[in-house]
C-alpha cells in the first residue's frame, strides 16, 4: 500500500476562507477536508458542497510534508483574518503527543491498535463499580477546592475552566464576524 504524505489548502467558496494542513492517506481522493475546530465548525454552516479542497505538495516521508507546514502556517498565516488555521503547523492532526514522538500504539494511518490484552483490560476497568470507601476519599479530596475559572479574552466571559476550553474560546462569537 502506497501512502500519500499531502499538504493540502481546503477553500470556502463563499466566503474566501482557508485552510491548510497535512494528511497522510493511500487515497488522494478520500474526500478529506481537514480537521481543524473552526474549519468542523464552517463545514457544519456552509455544508461540504461548499469548500473546495487542492493539493499543494505531495511528499514521500512524514518529516518533508511536516516540514512544509511548518514554513507555511506560520504565525502570521494565523493571523490573518481569513484563515481557520488556529494553531501553528506541524505535528498538528497526526497522532503526535507532546514530545514529538510517535506514540507506541499508533501505526502509519494513526489509528490506535490495542493488543486482546489492553483491550479485555480496559473492558474489565470500566466495570468496576467504585467502593463506597473510594468514593468518600474522592469526596475528601475535592472538598475544599475551589473550582478553577477562566474569563475569554475575546469577550471576557467568565465560567468553568474546562468548559470554556472545549466549548467557548474557539466558538466565542467575537472571533466571527458577519
Amino acid at each position: 500500500m502506497c501512502i500519500y504524505y499531502i499538504i493540502y489548502k481546503t477553500t470556502n467558496i463563499v466566503n474566501g476562507f482557508e485552510y491548510i494542513g497535512q494528511h497522510a492517506t493511500s487515497d488522494i481522493n478520500d474526500g478529506y477536508l481537514g480537521s481543524g475546530k473552526r474549519l468542523k465548525n464552517a463545514i457544519k454552516q456552509y455544508g461540504k458542497g461548499s469548500f473546495k479542497k487542492e493539493i499543494l505538495h505531495i511528499f514521500k516521508s512524514f518529516d518533508e510534508m511536516n516540514q512544509k507546514e511548518i514554513e507555511l502556517v506560520n504565525e502570521s498565516y494565523i493571523k490573518r483574518a481569513d484563515t481557520y488555521n488556529i494553531v501553528l503547523g506541524g505535528d498538528s492532526g497526526i497522532g503526535k503527543n507532546n514530545k514529538g514522538k510517535v506514540p507506541w500504539n499508533k501505526g502509519i494511518s494513526g489509528v490506535i491498535k490495542y493488543s486482546e490484552e489492553s483491550k479485555r483490560k480496559m473492558s474489565e476497568s470500566g466495570r468496576k463499580p467504585k467502593s463506597t470507601e473510594h468514593r468518600k476519599n474522592i469526596s475528601l479530596g475535592k472538598a475544599g477546592k475551589p473550582k478553577a475559572t477562566s474569563t475569554c479574552p475575546h469577550c471576557n466571559k467568565t465560567g468553568g475552566h474546562a468548559n470554556m476550553l472545549r466549548y467557548h474560546y474557539n466558538n466565542c462569537k467575537s472571533l466571527f464576524t458577519y
